[in-house]
């Protein structure tokens, strides 16, 4: 839940209209809002939908003027899967892209294997994840630390 935000959508008692809040300060500056035993997925599912829905009240469905959920994306990540090829960012700065990691394992041992499929640099990996419909976080597990994403 880091990577969520409350941007502030109209100016209040305590923050002007832009700002983004971190989901902890927003809960003790908007205690009213939540009471302190609403976990943060539930504080952002409200703000999300809950303003929507027909059945509560009319003084409820005003949060939605004042408050939106942003969501930040790290345009930067030190590894990433992207159709189907294994991203890894390199001590230059350059991202190399593998077929597995498996494959990059056999690259840095002594044997240096085939090399990467493809080498991008930073605003090119910026470029690809802002323009990508889909994104979402993978579940990778592993033993072997040569193999970590």
């Amino acid at each position: 839940m880091e990577n969520y935000r409350i941007e502030i959508l109209k100016d209040t008692p305590f923050h002007k209209k832009g700002e983004q809040l971190k989901l902890i300060d927003f809960k003790m500056a908007y205690g009213w809002i939540c009471t302190t035993t609403t976990t943060n997925e539930e504080l952002v599912r409200y703000l999300k939908t809950e303003w929507k829905f027909n059945q509560i009240r009319e003084y409820q469905k005003q949060i939605g003027e004042w408050f939106k959920v942003v969501e930040i994306i790290n345009l930067e990540p030190l590894s990433f899967i992207y159709e189907d090829i294994y991203y890894f960012k390199d001590f230059d700065g350059m991202y190399s892209g593998y077929s597995s990691p498996t494959h990059k394992k056999e690259y840095e041992s002594v044997l240096k294997s085939s090399p990467p499929i493809i080498r991008i640099s930073i605003p090119e990996v910026r470029s690809l994840i802002e323009n990508t419909k889909f994104k979402q976080q993978v579940l990778y597990c592993t033993n072997d630390v040569n193999k970590k994403l």
